[in-house]
Protein backbone atom coordinates (compact mmCIF):
# COMPACT_ATOMS: atom_id res chain seq x y z
CA UNK A 1 0.00 0.00 0.00
CA UNK A 2 1.53 3.44 -1.18
CA UNK A 3 1.42 6.31 0.91
CA UNK A 4 1.80 10.17 0.30
CA UNK A 5 2.34 13.16 2.59
CA UNK A 6 1.52 17.02 1.83
CA UNK A 7 4.28 19.33 3.18
CA UNK A 8 2.84 22.59 3.86
CA UNK A 9 4.95 25.75 5.65
CA UNK A 10 5.07 25.07 9.34
CA UNK A 11 5.61 28.73 10.50
CA UNK A 12 3.04 31.44 10.33
CA UNK A 13 3.19 33.75 6.91
CA UNK A 14 2.92 37.21 7.58
CA UNK A 15 2.12 39.40 4.55
CA UNK A 16 1.31 43.28 3.92
CA UNK A 17 -1.99 45.15 3.22
CA UNK A 18 -1.81 45.01 -0.54
CA UNK A 19 1.09 42.45 -0.94
CA UNK A 20 1.33 38.95 -2.42
CA UNK A 21 1.77 35.91 -0.56
CA UNK A 22 2.13 32.00 -1.85
CA UNK A 23 1.48 29.11 0.63
CA UNK A 24 4.08 26.70 -0.88
CA UNK A 25 2.80 22.82 -0.78
CA UNK A 26 4.73 19.36 -2.27
CA UNK A 27 3.72 16.08 -2.42
CA UNK A 28 5.73 12.93 -1.39
CA UNK A 29 6.46 11.10 -3.65
CA UNK A 30 6.56 13.41 -6.21
CA UNK A 31 5.14 11.23 -8.49
CA UNK A 32 1.87 11.62 -7.21
CA UNK A 33 -0.44 15.30 -8.32
CA UNK A 34 -2.98 16.91 -6.65
CA UNK A 35 -5.88 15.79 -8.82
CA UNK A 36 -8.30 17.16 -7.08
CA UNK A 37 -8.38 19.72 -4.00
CA UNK A 38 -10.05 22.42 -1.82
CA UNK A 39 -8.83 25.22 0.02
CA UNK A 40 -11.13 26.84 2.68
CA UNK A 41 -10.30 29.59 4.96
CA UNK A 42 -12.36 28.68 7.88
CA UNK A 43 -15.72 26.94 6.89
CA UNK A 44 -15.32 29.30 3.86
CA UNK A 45 -14.53 27.78 0.33
CA UNK A 46 -11.66 30.01 -1.57
CA UNK A 47 -11.27 27.50 -4.38
CA UNK A 48 -11.88 24.14 -5.12
CA UNK A 49 -10.62 22.34 -8.56
CA UNK A 50 -10.48 18.76 -10.25
CA UNK A 51 -8.27 18.04 -12.90
CA UNK A 52 -7.61 21.89 -15.10
CA UNK A 53 -10.99 22.95 -13.79
CA UNK A 54 -10.59 25.60 -10.81
CA UNK A 55 -13.35 27.81 -9.59
CA UNK A 56 -12.98 30.72 -6.93
CA UNK A 57 -15.51 31.91 -4.70
CA UNK A 58 -16.47 35.43 -4.99
CA UNK A 59 -14.13 36.72 -2.76
CA UNK A 60 -11.42 35.65 -3.55
CA UNK A 61 -11.77 35.70 -7.54
CA UNK A 62 -9.56 37.47 -9.68
CA UNK A 63 -6.93 37.98 -6.63
CA UNK A 64 -5.88 34.25 -5.79
CA UNK A 65 -4.87 31.47 -7.73
CA UNK A 66 -4.39 27.62 -7.19
CA UNK A 67 -1.05 25.56 -8.92
CA UNK A 68 -2.84 22.63 -9.79
CA UNK A 69 -0.19 20.27 -9.69
CA UNK A 70 0.64 20.54 -6.20
CA UNK A 71 -2.32 22.71 -4.91
CA UNK A 72 -0.01 25.71 -3.63
CA UNK A 73 -2.00 29.04 -2.95
CA UNK A 74 -1.21 32.43 -4.38
CA UNK A 75 -2.72 35.52 -3.34
CA UNK A 76 -2.08 38.45 -5.15
CA UNK A 77 -3.47 41.12 -3.37
CA UNK A 78 -3.75 40.28 0.38
CA UNK A 79 -6.45 42.11 2.31
CA UNK A 80 -6.26 42.49 6.18
CA UNK A 81 -9.01 40.25 6.37
CA UNK A 82 -7.17 37.26 5.11
CA UNK A 83 -5.73 36.75 8.50
CA UNK A 84 -6.45 33.62 9.88
CA UNK A 85 -5.97 29.42 9.30
CA UNK A 86 -6.73 28.27 5.91
CA UNK A 87 -7.08 24.53 5.43
CA UNK A 88 -6.45 22.27 2.13
CA UNK A 89 -7.86 18.57 1.63
CA UNK A 90 -6.03 16.97 -1.73
CA UNK A 91 -7.11 14.01 -3.44
CA UNK A 92 -3.56 12.62 -5.79
CA UNK A 93 -3.21 10.94 -9.01
CA UNK A 94 -2.79 8.26 -9.54
CA UNK A 95 -2.67 6.65 -6.78
CA UNK A 96 -5.75 8.74 -5.26
CA UNK A 97 -4.36 9.18 -2.31
CA UNK A 98 -6.05 11.90 0.58
CA UNK A 99 -3.97 14.46 1.85
CA UNK A 100 -4.05 17.81 3.46
CA UNK A 101 -3.07 20.58 5.91
CA UNK A 102 -3.09 23.78 7.25
CA UNK A 103 -1.38 27.39 6.74
CA UNK A 104 -1.53 29.95 9.08
CA UNK A 105 -1.55 33.28 7.91
CA UNK A 106 -0.79 36.63 9.17
CA UNK A 107 -1.64 40.23 7.78
CA UNK A 108 -0.25 43.50 8.44
CA UNK A 109 -0.48 47.18 7.70
CA UNK A 110 2.70 48.64 6.99
CA UNK A 111 4.00 50.97 9.17
CA UNK A 112 4.37 54.50 8.62
CA UNK A 113 6.75 57.48 8.81
CA UNK A 114 6.46 58.26 12.86
CA UNK A 115 6.04 61.32 13.71
CA UNK A 116 7.42 63.20 17.07
CA UNK A 117 5.59 65.64 19.73
CA UNK A 118 7.33 67.09 22.81
CA UNK A 119 4.51 67.82 25.47
CA UNK A 120 7.15 71.09 26.29
CA UNK A 121 7.57 73.72 22.96
CA UNK A 122 10.41 75.23 24.59
CA UNK A 123 11.71 73.20 28.00
CA UNK A 124 14.21 74.99 30.51
CA UNK A 125 16.74 73.30 32.07
CA UNK A 126 16.59 71.75 35.42
CA UNK A 127 13.06 72.94 35.33
CA UNK A 128 11.20 70.76 32.98
CA UNK A 129 10.35 67.02 32.82
CA UNK A 130 9.92 66.24 29.04
CA UNK A 131 7.70 63.62 27.10
CA UNK A 132 8.34 62.74 23.40
CA UNK A 133 5.72 60.70 21.92
CA UNK A 134 6.42 58.66 18.67
CA UNK A 135 3.18 58.56 16.61
CA UNK A 136 2.76 55.83 13.60
CA UNK A 137 0.17 53.58 11.93
CA UNK A 138 0.14 50.16 11.37
CA UNK A 139 -0.42 46.73 12.76
CA UNK A 140 1.08 45.36 15.75
CA UNK A 141 3.48 48.27 16.18
CA UNK A 142 6.48 48.12 17.90
CA UNK A 143 8.88 51.46 18.78
CA UNK A 144 12.46 51.94 19.57
CA UNK A 145 14.04 55.14 20.57
CA UNK A 146 17.75 56.59 19.02
CA UNK A 147 19.51 59.88 20.52
CA UNK A 148 22.05 60.20 17.58
CA UNK A 149 23.12 56.76 17.17
CA UNK A 150 22.92 55.39 20.56
CA UNK A 151 19.66 53.69 21.60
CA UNK A 152 18.05 54.90 24.21
CA UNK A 153 17.04 52.64 27.19
CA UNK A 154 15.64 53.73 31.13
CA UNK A 155 18.14 55.12 33.53
CA UNK A 156 17.33 57.72 36.81
CA UNK A 157 16.60 60.31 34.51
CA UNK A 158 15.18 58.83 31.38
CA UNK A 159 12.02 56.68 31.30
CA UNK A 160 10.40 54.44 28.09
CA UNK A 161 6.54 53.48 29.08
CA UNK A 162 5.56 50.02 28.63
CA UNK A 163 5.09 50.02 24.68
CA UNK A 164 8.07 52.33 24.32
CA UNK A 165 6.02 54.79 22.52
CA UNK A 166 6.67 57.73 24.66
CA UNK A 167 9.97 58.79 26.10
CA UNK A 168 9.86 60.87 29.24
CA UNK A 169 13.05 63.00 30.41
CA UNK A 170 13.12 64.33 34.04
CA UNK A 171 15.37 67.49 34.68
CA UNK A 172 16.25 68.18 31.29
CA UNK A 173 19.69 69.34 30.39
CA UNK A 174 21.13 71.09 27.72
CA UNK A 175 23.05 67.86 26.70
CA UNK A 176 19.01 66.63 25.94
CA UNK A 177 18.42 68.10 22.81
CA UNK A 178 19.22 65.47 20.59
CA UNK A 179 19.10 64.61 17.64
CA UNK A 180 16.10 61.99 18.76
CA UNK A 181 14.76 59.22 16.02
CA UNK A 182 11.95 56.97 16.55
CA UNK A 183 12.19 53.76 14.47
CA UNK A 184 9.19 51.86 14.24
CA UNK A 185 8.27 47.88 12.59
CA UNK A 186 6.57 45.29 12.31
CA UNK A 187 6.80 41.62 11.02
CA UNK A 188 6.82 43.24 7.47
CA UNK A 189 8.19 46.68 7.44
CA UNK A 190 10.01 48.90 9.43
CA UNK A 191 10.12 53.34 9.38
CA UNK A 192 12.52 55.83 11.04
CA UNK A 193 11.29 59.20 12.10
CA UNK A 194 12.77 62.38 10.76
CA UNK A 195 15.40 64.10 13.20
CA UNK A 196 13.86 65.68 16.06
CA UNK A 197 15.72 68.33 18.42
CA UNK A 198 14.87 69.70 21.71
CA UNK A 199 15.75 73.84 22.03
CA UNK A 200 16.57 73.85 25.40
CA UNK A 201 16.73 77.07 27.21
CA UNK A 202 18.91 78.18 30.16
CA UNK A 203 17.55 78.19 33.63
CA UNK A 204 16.15 81.71 34.51
CA UNK A 205 17.21 81.38 38.30
CA UNK A 206 18.60 84.79 38.97
CA UNK A 207 16.38 86.60 36.20
CA UNK A 208 14.75 89.41 37.36
CA UNK A 209 11.43 91.15 35.66
CA UNK A 210 11.41 94.51 36.47
CA UNK A 211 7.73 95.51 37.83
CA UNK A 212 6.89 98.64 38.65
CA UNK A 213 7.20 98.35 42.68
CA UNK A 214 10.88 96.09 41.36
CA UNK A 215 12.08 99.57 39.54
CA UNK A 216 10.40 102.03 42.59
CA UNK A 217 12.87 99.64 44.61
CA UNK A 218 15.71 99.44 42.56
CA UNK A 219 16.07 103.12 42.35
CA UNK A 220 15.61 103.87 46.41
CA UNK A 221 17.97 100.87 46.73
CA UNK A 222 20.52 102.61 44.35
CA UNK A 223 20.14 106.08 46.16
CA UNK A 224 20.32 104.77 49.66
CA UNK A 225 23.44 102.61 48.64
CA UNK A 226 25.22 105.68 47.10
CA UNK A 227 24.66 107.95 50.21
CA UNK A 228 25.86 104.80 52.20
CA UNK A 229 29.00 104.53 49.81
CA UNK A 230 29.58 108.30 50.13
CA UNK A 231 29.72 108.27 54.37
CA UNK A 232 31.83 105.08 53.75
CA UNK A 233 34.15 107.00 51.28
CA UNK A 234 34.16 110.13 53.34
CA UNK A 235 34.96 107.82 56.56
CA UNK A 236 37.72 105.78 54.91
CA UNK A 237 39.03 109.25 53.84
CA UNK A 238 39.58 110.42 57.35
CA UNK A 239 40.79 107.28 58.54
CA UNK A 240 43.29 107.17 55.90
CA UNK A 241 44.03 111.57 57.18
CA UNK A 242 44.42 110.26 60.30
CA UNK A 243 46.76 107.47 59.98
CA UNK A 244 48.87 109.26 57.61
CA UNK A 245 49.28 112.52 60.00
CA UNK A 246 49.95 110.33 62.73
CA UNK A 247 52.08 107.48 61.05
CA UNK A 248 54.04 109.92 58.95
CA UNK A 249 54.99 113.13 60.53
CA UNK A 250 58.82 113.24 60.57
CA UNK A 251 58.61 112.05 56.80
CA UNK A 252 56.34 115.00 55.83
CA UNK A 253 57.95 118.70 57.29
CA UNK A 254 58.55 119.97 53.42
CA UNK A 255 54.85 119.71 53.33
CA UNK A 256 53.55 121.25 55.95
CA UNK A 257 52.86 125.30 55.34
CA UNK A 258 55.41 127.08 57.95
CA UNK A 259 53.24 129.89 58.07
CA UNK A 260 49.55 128.65 57.81
CA UNK A 261 46.17 131.44 58.48
CA UNK A 262 45.20 131.68 61.87
CA UNK A 263 42.25 129.84 61.51
CA UNK A 264 43.95 126.40 59.96
CA UNK A 265 46.48 126.90 62.64
CA UNK A 266 45.21 123.23 63.52
CA UNK A 267 45.00 122.04 59.72
CA UNK A 268 47.94 121.30 57.82
CA UNK A 269 48.69 121.51 53.94
CA UNK A 270 49.05 118.41 52.62
CA UNK A 271 48.71 119.15 48.58
CA UNK A 272 51.85 117.14 48.00
CA UNK A 273 51.43 113.90 50.15
CA UNK A 274 51.05 110.35 48.80
CA UNK A 275 48.03 109.04 48.04
CA UNK A 276 46.20 111.54 50.51
CA UNK A 277 43.14 114.18 49.65
CA UNK A 278 43.88 117.21 47.67
CA UNK A 279 44.04 119.79 50.76
CA UNK A 280 40.92 122.87 50.61
CA UNK A 281 41.59 126.04 48.71
CA UNK A 282 42.76 128.83 50.71
CA UNK A 283 39.92 130.31 48.81
CA UNK A 284 37.43 128.00 50.71
CA UNK A 285 38.48 129.80 54.30
CA UNK A 286 34.56 130.73 55.04
CA UNK A 287 33.59 127.12 54.67
CA UNK A 288 36.26 126.08 57.88
CA UNK A 289 35.35 128.89 60.44
CA UNK A 290 33.64 126.92 62.24
CA UNK A 291 37.11 124.68 63.06
CA UNK A 292 38.20 125.39 66.93
CA UNK A 293 41.54 127.48 67.03
CA UNK A 294 41.62 125.90 70.44
CA UNK A 295 43.05 122.59 68.74
CA UNK A 296 45.90 124.54 67.66
CA UNK A 297 47.71 122.37 70.43
CA UNK A 298 47.44 119.18 67.76
CA UNK A 299 49.78 121.54 65.08
CA UNK A 300 52.10 123.46 67.80
CA UNK A 301 52.99 119.96 69.47
CA UNK A 302 53.77 118.36 65.88
CA UNK A 303 55.83 121.17 64.97
CA UNK A 304 57.64 120.94 68.40
CA UNK A 305 58.55 117.36 67.37
CA UNK A 306 59.86 118.28 63.93
CA UNK A 307 63.40 118.67 63.26
CA UNK A 308 64.92 121.79 62.80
Amino acid sequence: CSAASLITPQNILNGTVGGEITFNLSIDPVNQTAHTGTWKYGPKIVVTWTNSNPVYTSDYKGRVEVTLATGTLKFNKLFATDSGEYTVAITTAPSGLNIGGRVELKVYDPVSLPTIQSNVPNPVEFSDTVTLTCTASGSDVSYRWFNGSSEVSDTPRIHLSADNRTLMISGILRSDHGPFYCYVFNHVSNNISKPFCLDVKSSSLGTVTLTTENLAGAIIGTFLGGVLVSVIAFLIANSIRRGQLCGKVPDIKADINENPPSTYENVHNMKTMDKGPSPPSPSTDHHYMGLQAGKQSIYHSLQGKMPS
